[in-house]
């Protein structure tokens, strides 16, 4: 019997804190069975420090090769996934400054474990505020994780994502998009960033049939544009949005649809987090198996330590002609705007 400890591949850095989940697959032929080591404490940890965010969440659990009891099992249990006397800090290398962070439940700040093979509740995080850590751009930060009872201390390091603008568009301009024509984003490269994901946001308003004074509900198309970008530009042709409008918006429905603004989002990511990404995805396809590559920054057990960022800009218009696309153009004439 085989055990097999899996990361997931992740599709998004948005909210990456609250997705890990260690799944434990055991592949057999036969009831019987040998494990070649004997009972190993493995220490998982899964945090992204961001100075986007109003707090930082850092997922700690432990994993096991155990002779004698089902993986299985064992995950239903709470106290058999979380260490009980563990503590975290965090640690910044340039002023030597540390900040502990605090054990809660998950579920007290609205964040609720998915259901699946591991104990639902309680839904233990370590915490802290972002405005009780000093967070400097490019800088070093260092985690230590005490798991108790003498074990040995876990680290992991990570340079902070430092901030950055967006160049392409300018804030408060139209967005133009025609067919056979590109349009450009570019923004201000960082060397702590590893790689960037491009999203754009399409705002519009939409009546709701048979109601009184036929009142307008607002709504949103998230079209993930690209990512693992590893430059600071990307270019999309313009027929591409009129698609991903089309696909996020039922049409034939004969619902009055008004068009509202754009919001612009680019998230960047670390080293670490890009490694663990690719890692994640080798095997994927129809040559992929279970058995992924490990892919660990830690000093000891499986996961990773990185960083992320943010920025996003609101308000965005559209030129009359692409307006006038959106109500008549091949793509999206159906969906009434």
């Amino acid at each position: 019997m085989k055990l097999i400890i899996i990361l997931p591949k992740f599709v998004s850095m948005k909210r990456l804190a609250f997705l890990l989940v260690v799944a434990v697959f055991w592949n057999s032929c036969s009831n019987e069975f040998e494990l070649t080591e004997e009972w190993k404490d493995i220490p998982i940890v899964y945090g992204l420090l961001s100075m986007a965010d109003t707090a930082q969440y850092i997922r700690v659990e432990k994993a096991y090769l155990d002779p004698n009891t089902s993986a299985l099992e064992q995950a239903k249990i709470a106290d058999s996934i979380y260490y009980q006397n563990a503590s975290l800090k965090i640690i910044h290398d340039q002023t030597g400054d540390e900040y502990n962070l605090e054990m809660i439940d998950g579920r007290d700040d609205g964040y609720f474990r998915e259901p699946g093979v591991f104990a639902q509740e309680p839904n233990y995080l370590f915490k802290i505020r972002t405005s009780d850590i000093d967070f400097i751009g490019g800088d070093l930060y260092r985690l230590e994780l005490d798991r108790g009872n003498e074990n040995a201390i876990v680290t992991a390091e990570t340079i902070l994502v430092d901030e950055f603008a967006l160049f392409r568009p300018l804030s408060g301009t139209s967005l133009r998009f025609e067919d056979g024509l590109n349009f450009t984003f570019s923004w201000r490269a960082i060397e702590s960033a590893a790689f960037y994901d491009l999203s754009l946001e399409f705002n519009y308003s939409e009546q709701v049939p048979n109601q009184p004074g036929n009142p307008f509900v607002n709504k949103r198309v998230i079209w993930k544009v690209a990512e693992n970008i590893r430059t600071n530009e990307f270019k999309i042709q313009g027929e591409e949005f009129y698609q991903a409008i089309a696909s996020g918006i039922e049409g034939g429905l004969n619902v009055p649809r008004r068009i509202g603004s754009i919001s612009v989002v680019i998230e960047a990511g670390g080293t670490s987090l890009f490694d663990f990404i690719q890692v994640g995805s080798a095997n994927q396809g129809i040559t992929g198996s279970l058995d992924l590559p490990e892919f660990s920054n830690l000093s000891e057990g499986l996961g990773v330590f990185s960083s992320r960022n943010e920025i996003r800009e609101d308000g965005f218009s559209l030129f009359d002609s692409t307006r006038d696309s959106l109500e008549l153009g091949r793509f999206t004439r159906d969906l009434n705007f």
